[in-house]
């Protein structure tokens, strides 16, 4: 007993004990720290004072379990002595002696506070980085090393069926191998060569393929890096039929430009050549004219 007694007192949980009236007859170092309540202000009372008036039913019904012999698992709030409210898990149990007499129950809680700071934030950083995500221009998917689809962004939404050689004929389904949803041969050869190869040497890709229908994909490829090591892909498929065509006309412009540089340069040389034939000509006829007199 002087063990278990000793092993409660260390515990940071919670534990409370109740006899067969629900009256408090024992709690641990812990429920003080937890609450700011006494021993000796809490001895003898029933736990409604740590619960919130809005979780009264749930003291009803856990009360009503364990008079039934049944264990009682959930969340509650409570109230600490200085009206500050906090989350706890509970478990409420029955205590019956060596008869099955019921003659109390023994509540054990874990506040959950921190933990659920830490979820809010994580929950937060994740939407941030989805809302991320989400504004980029082409579609996202993040596979394993397997190369299972792990999420995928909204773009493949504003994306034709087939692009950069993926066919997808709905939503992205999670836990299939992209490589699954090429269905050219080559194409999904060369996408397992160029994923094997960002795995094993950790440095990005990019990759160029012109689809049959015209469009021009650029498909990036980058590892997706945890701590050291890499847990798997990144593969970011841009539509690049525009930019090309911008280019081409890019090109073009340059060589009519370059055209019209070396037509103005060969007039130019042209009219230099005309300017000497003419001065020839006309000193020869001076020449002439002189001699004939």
């Amino acid at each position: 007993v002087q063990r278990l007694v000793t092993a409660i007192d260390a515990t940071p949980d919670v534990f409370l004990i109740t006899d067969a009236d629900f009256r408090i007859t024992f709690v641990n170092p812990a429920f003080q720290s937890a609450t700011g309540y006494s021993l000796e202000e809490v001895l003898g009372q029933t736990d409604d004072f740590l619960r919130v008036p809005a979780e009264q039913e749930k003291v009803r019904t856990y009360r009503e379990k364990v008079l039934a012999g049944r264990e009682w698992i959930g969340e509650l709030v409570n109230m600490r002595r200085n009206g500050e409210t906090y989350h706890v898990e509970c478990t409420v149990s029955p205590i019956s002696d060596i008869a099955g007499q019921f003659m109390g129950y023994v509540v054990c809680e874990r506040d959950t506070t921190v933990r659920r700071h830490l979820q809010t934030a994580l929950r937060s950083e994740r939407d941030f980085v989805q809302s991320i995500l989400h504004s980029l221009d082409g579609a996202i998917y993040s596979l394993d090393c397997e190369f299972r689809v792990t999420h995928s962004n909204a773009g493949w939404r504003f994306l034709p069926a087939e692009h950069g050689g993926i066919n997808f004929n709905g939503p992205p389904l999670i836990g299939l191998s992209l490589l699954d949803f090429v269905p050219d041969t080559g194409r999904r050869a060369e996408l397992r060569q160029i994923f094997e190869e960002v795995i094993g040497t950790g440095r990005p890709h990019e990759n160029h393929f012109h689809s049959a229908d015209g469009h021009h994909w650029l498909t990036r490829i980058s590892p997706w890096i945890d701590g050291s090591k890499v847990r798997g892909l990144i593969c970011n498929v841009a539509d690049q039929t525009q930019y090309h065509e911008l280019q081409g006309q890019l090109f073009q412009a340059q060589k009519m430009e370059i055209i019209g540089t070396l037509a103005a340069g060969v007039a130019h040389d042209c009219n230099n050549l005309l300017q000497a034939i003419r001065g020839h000509a006309s000193l020869a006829l001076m020449q002439a004219a002189a001699e004939s007199q």
